[in-house]
């Protein structure tokens, strides 16, 4: 009661002709402060536009291929800062029958003792199994994508080839996507191009290959990894008769 007896009086103190209370709220609605805030509103209301990517022009960074990714100079944080452009990759499932679950040792050894502490549990993955054979060199096949393989540094792609068959292979720098790829050395006019699978006798000297067998059939062995490569010296005579 006494609460609501001093409210009423502190009105009556404060109150004040209609005229003046309605020219100030007509003052206050004309101001520089409701403007200003009418133009953030109008500017939060329009498409937000982003800063455009600037690389890092450090003598360093300079020469580094498109699919690697500086900033510049002011970001203090990330300046020396180089990481993949993932934005070609494949962002669905890979082919079913192609990924298979990768089964966690849970720091257990071959006698099922623990022999690292902390391991365990975790949620289920799986891999793609890689084809580094080429099941069907003589078929010619065709790059449909890229995708990212777990515990691989290299990309791989996802090929077709002409009898229905799906299969990844590591991703080979200068193949685009919907490339048709022949293994046959006299389509390819007895230069070697991206992609194609030769017999290592058949290779001029000079070209840079990967994904090298270390016994016929015996699937790619050297030269897996993201960004190496191996380069043919010579071809001797009974080297390419033994093919």
């Amino acid at each position: 009661f006494f609460s609501q007896i001093a409210f009423w009086r502190l009105c009556a103190h404060l109150t004040l002709p209609m005229s003046g209370i309605s020219r100030g709220i007509s003052k206050l609605l004309e101001g520089p402060a409701v403007k200003t805030a009418q133009a953030i509103m109008d500017n939060a209301a329009q498409p937000h536009m982003r800063v455009p990517w600037q690389p890092n022009t450090h003598k360093l960074y300079r020469n580094l291929p498109t699919t690697l990714r500086t900033w510049p100079d002011h970001i203090l944080t990330r300046r020396h800062c180089v990481v993949l452009v993932k934005t070609e990759l494949w962002k669905y499932r890979p082919v079913k029958h192609l990924a298979v679950g990768y089964p966690d040792a849970g720091g257990r050894n071959n006698s099922g003792r623990i022999t690292v502490r902390c391991r365990g549990g975790g949620h289920k993955v799986k891999t793609i199994t890689v084809n580094f054979r080429y099941s069907f060199p003589e078929i010619p096949k065709k790059l449909l994508a890229w995708e990212y393989g777990r515990r691989r540094s290299a990309w791989l792609s996802l090929v077709y080839y002409a009898n229905g068959f799906f299969a990844y292979h590591p991703m080979i720098e200068g193949l685009e996507r919907g490339t048709l790829v022949h293994a046959n050395p006299d389509a390819s006019g007895g230069v070697p191009r991206p992609g194609e699978w030769w017999q290592l006798g058949d290779v001029p000297a000079g070209s840079m290959i990967c994904n090298v067998e270390m016994r016929p059939n015996g699937g790619g062995q050297i030269a897996r990894a993201a960004g190496t490569s191996c380069t043919v010296l010579n071809n001797k005579p009974e080297t390419r008769e033994k093919g």
